[in-house]
């Protein structure tokens, strides 16, 4: 396999940097007070896709994995996503090339619906929010 020593450069740096950025994340960008409200919500009344993105940021690099699904899903499911690319990342700095991340359009747009049922019905009073 080509560029074996570029993967395992990457599969180094990529915790390294992880971690710096939640660092960054959480003690200085993300602290209560700091950032705006959401202008969309402000403006209508509905949530947006990004809406509870924040919270659910936060809840998640503290642990809370169920009550980070609870305010925005996309948060935990795209943090999946990105340890399974990692994954993929560490098989190519060995040398291996393993899918793990689905590439077929199907699976995306199931994935898509899911997250737009979810918007929809958050918007709706169902106690999502």
């Amino acid at each position: 396999m080509k560029n074996v020593k570029k993967y395992r450069i990457t599969a180094a740096a990529i915790p390294v940097c992880v971690i710096i950025l939640v660092i960054i994340c959480r003690l200085i960008i993300l602290r209560p007070g700091l950032h705006p409200g959401c202008v969309f919500y402000t403006l209508t009344g509905y949530y947006c896709p990004g809406c509870g993105g924040t919270r659910s940021f936060m809840l998640l690099s503290s642990g809370h994995i169920i009550k980070a699904l609870y305010y925005n899903p996309i948060v935990p499911f795209g943090a999946v996503l990105l340890v399974a690319f990692y994954i993929e990342i560490l098989f190519k700095a060995a040398g291996k090339c393993k899918k793990i991340i689905p590439r077929s359009c199907t699976f995306w747009y199931i994935f898509l619906g899911i997250m737009l049922a979810f918007y929809f019905l958050r918007n709706l009073g169902t106690g999502f929010n």
